[in-house]
């Protein structure tokens, strides 16, 4: 009687066994492989499935951030909208509110396209071109800009690196883009600006980063050199420099790990619905803080700003209907001066500005400054290059 019931459960745990093996083979068929999930289902980040200590570091490095910075500043205004307002205003019937920080963090890495491992190693390429420096000044120019860039060089070396040189201990480089010079002008660039000149990577990235006029070149360059220097100075073409001005936003940057400029108009009147679409963000919750100006930025070497404000950009370049709002991109660049959302479209400080303000709301004054401590004077030619 014990041996029939020993082999009795031998014969049951034998039936488990087979059953178990069938039910994990059948699985494993029907389980889509990684390489079959479409890449719009795959997120950077899943930490609920994982615990990831670069998303936990994340996480405790944004709040802390939040817990430190003060909501006083010039980046919003409390006054309620009335007819005929282009500022930013207080839409009194706008029932949207902000989630908790947590919460925006993560509403931004789910919406995050994914930038492919390919372009990344370009962009990581195009930053392993120049030698570090403790700053690093950068720009790109097109012929049509070619001496409006001649103004703000001309600044740069009689104003701003004189300035650097006796007062600070500082190293610094100049990096300028080529992003379409004809051949004489870019010898001159070459031998004449005391800069490092380089190729923008048009042919390894998708055909759209060749429509200028909509600057997703912008996020590119810029992460493309911020992890070589401690702080990196963007600065459009029309930029110039003044030594009282640039030490206030140098000392500002450094503090607060990033500086951008606003401008006088409402942030969601120049931002395309595919992108607050892409942000999942409601035009009404923008509607108290003013739109920021791309020509500037400032942005230190930390852990928040290029680790996530940075790739939040860099991701809204790659994307469709993002910075790139569609084929009719040309038709939103002209802005009407009437009340309202989206009338035009801001290309890439539209994107900066509503990550910054997703993130950080009222809080984001500590990264924003009024124009006027540089100057933007478009359209300004200067022949700083002789025989150019």
């Amino acid at each position: 009687m014990r041996l029939m019931k020993v082999v009795l459960v031998m014969v049951v745990s034998a039936c488990i066994f087979l059953l178990l093996t069938s039910y994990y083979t059948l699985l494993l068929k029907y389980l889509p492989s990684a390489s079959s999930v479409p890449s719009s289902d795959i997120r950077i980040f899943q930490p609920d499935a994982v615990i990831n200590t670069d998303y936990q570091d994340l996480i405790s490095n944004y709040l802390r951030t939040m817990r430190e910075l003060n909501d006083t500043g010039s980046n919003y205004v409390k006054r309620t909208c009335v007819k005929g307002d282009l500022g930013p205003c207080v839409n009194s019937t706008c029932s949207a509110t902000w989630p908790p920080p947590r919460e925006r963090l993560q509403r931004l890495l789910d919406a995050s396209f994914p930038v492919l491992p390919h372009q990344r190693d370009v962009i990581s390429a195009m930053g392993a071109q120049v030698p570090p420096a403790d700053l690093i000044f950068l720009a790109a120019t097109s012929e049509n800009h070619f001496e409006e860039m001649q103004g703000m060089i001309s600044d740069l070396h009689q104003v701003v690196f004189p300035w650097l040189k006796e007062n600070t201990s500082y190293s610094y480089r100049l990096i300028v883009y080529d992003l379409g010079l004809q051949n004489t002008s870019a010898k001159s660039l070459q031998t004449k600006c005391q800069c490092d000149v380089l190729q923008f990577p048009f042919s390894s990235l998708p055909e759209v980063f060749g429509q200028l006029k909509t600057f997703q070149w912008k996020p590119v360059i810029i992460k493309a050199h911020v992890s070589r220097c401690k702080l990196l100075i963007y600065a459009d073409s029309c930029v110039r420099y003044h030594v009282s001005g640039f030490q206030h936003v140098l000392q500002r940057a450094l503090a607060r790990g990033l500086l951008i400029l606003h401008n006088s108009f409402m942030l969601p009147a120049h931002v395309m619905p595919p992108m607050l679409t892409y942000f999942r963000v409601d035009p009404c919750l923008l509607g108290p803080f003013y739109e920021f100006a791309g020509g500037f930025i400032m942005v230190k070497n930390e852990a928040l700003v290029i680790n996530k404000i940075l790739d939040f950009w860099l991701a809204c370049a790659f994307a469709p209907d993002c910075i790139y709002p569609g084929d009719n991109w040309k038709s939103l660049r002209y802005c009407h001066t009437t009340t309202g959302y989206s009338k035009c479209h801001r290309f890439d400080q539209a994107a900066i500005g509503i990550i910054l303000v997703s993130l950080f709301d009222r809080k984001s004054s500590s990264f924003v400054e009024a124009i006027g401590h540089v100057k933007f004077l478009r359209g300004d030619k200067v022949q700083y290059f002789p025989d150019s």
